[in-house]
């Protein structure tokens, strides 16, 4: 009787909760790659050739006589920025967190030059080996401040955009009560077009700002991830 019993125990795997079959691979993946990284990539050896310097500029925030430059470092290869020239004049500069930047880091640029309202610029970073990166600004401007008044106008667009179009819509509700079912499907169709149209342009803007991203994030391929992983969020809550 004890030998049967035994033998009709189920495995432990079987036993196991769900959650917990799911958490033994991606175990396995975090500590093969902590390995990994604390091993120093071990057999692929160093990387020969000229460096490659490579510069994404974030954020560029313009005051009165000051040109900031946020910028990352979007290549393999530590990036010493030597010198800046604004309109082909050399111009003075402090960065924040030092003139080398290392792989994946920051780094902000101070410039002082005597920029005009309306007018645009060519900015070229200068490395220490040579090499240039350029960015443009097409029309200058003073960036706004980050101040309550400005958060509170930030708030009053998104009033303007998001609640009231959905108020006045609600309006339409007992107009539709009363009208046809031919009309109603009519009235869906126009409304499902208007939202593939808007899916469209939302999703050529937001390709259009992951391009212009550090191409070391994938900010493209981030876009199509963020709308997959909505969606099945938005499909498991149904």
């Amino acid at each position: 009787m004890e030998a049967r019993a035994g033998a009709e125990r189920p495995p432990l795997v079987a036993r196991l909760p769900a959650w917990a079959l799911g958490l033994v691979p991606l175990s396995l993946i975090a500590g093969a790659a902590a390995l990994l990284a604390l091993l120093g990539a071990p057999g692929l050896g160093d990387r020969r050739g000229p460096p490659v310097e490579e510069l994404a500029v974030e954020r560029t925030v313009l005051r009165p006589g000051e040109i900031q430059l946020t910028v990352r470092n979007d290549g393999p290869d530590a990036v010493d920025v030597a010198q800046v020239i604004v309109n082909d004049a050399f111009v003075p500069f402090t960065a924040s967190d030092g003139e080398s930047v290392g792989r994946l880091g920051a780094t902000t640029i101070d410039i002082g030059y005597p920029w005009i309202e309306g007018e645009a610029y060519e900015i070229s970073l200068l490395t220490s080996t040579g090499g240039t990166i350029d960015h443009e600004i097409p029309v200058a401007a003073e960036t706004p401040e980050q101040s309550s008044s400005f958060f509170a106008l930030m708030a009053l667009l998104g009033l303007y955009v998001g609640v009231i179009p959905v108020a006045l819509g609600m309006l339409w509700l007992p107009f539709v009560r009363r009208i046809s079912q031919g009309w109603i499907r009519l009235l869906i169709a126009f409304t499902v077009g208007l939202l593939t149209v808007l899916g469209v342009d939302a999703a050529l803007e937001g390709l259009e700002i992951g391009a212009a991203a550090p191409s070391v994030f994938g900010g493209q391929a981030l876009v199509l991830l963020g709308a997959l992983a909505a969606y099945f969020a938005l499909a498991g809550v149904d």
